[in-house]
């Protein structure tokens, strides 16, 4: 009986792990296509951005590709902590999910140079992840709730 009540926790935990991957992955690519595009049509690319150009198939390519590379995360994150021990692989994800959507948003300004960029990234992740620790259920809810409505959004932009 306790074996059958650890493996629907850990089940229960992949599913909240993978729910996260998702709604991280769908809302930075969301963000991430629209600002794109906002900067490009206000000119405010910087140069080599502005080179690659900007286009309508972001709005639904990004949430895409973010959502798959961090949904990949999720499940090595989860394979590393089977592995070698039990650990919050949770909050590990949520950590390393939260570092990606910033640093995506950061590289798009332009503005700052990649080791300044990444220590704001990791910052501002480590000051979420101190919250989500203290509201660790309302975000999963949250994030349970809104996820069906980011995926429309990302396939209403086909």
């Amino acid at each position: 009986m306790f074996l059958l009540r650890k493996n629907n926790a850990q089940v229960a935990r992949v599913s909240e792990i993978l729910v996260a991957a998702g709604w991280f992955g769908a809302f930075t690519g969301l963000v991430e296509g629209a600002s794109l595009l906002a900067l490009d049509r206000a000119g405010w690319l910087t140069w080599p951005m502005a080179q690659i150009g900007a286009s309508a198939e972001l709005l639904y390519i990004s949430p895409i590709v973010n959502t798959l590379l961090l949904v990949a995360v999720a499940l090595a994150a989860v394979a590393i902590s089977r592995a070698f021990g039990r650990a919050s692989v949770l909050q590990t994800a949520v950590l390393l999910f939260t570092f990606w959507m910033l640093v995506d948003w950061l590289v798009l300004l332009g503005r700052l140079r990649h080791r300044s960029l990444l220590l704001l990234a990791a910052g501002l992740a480590t000051v979420f992840l101190r919250w989500f620790r203290q509201h660790e259920a309302q975000a999963l809810r949250f994030w349970r709730r809104t996820l069906p409505w980011l995926a429309a959004a990302a396939v209403l932009a086909l």
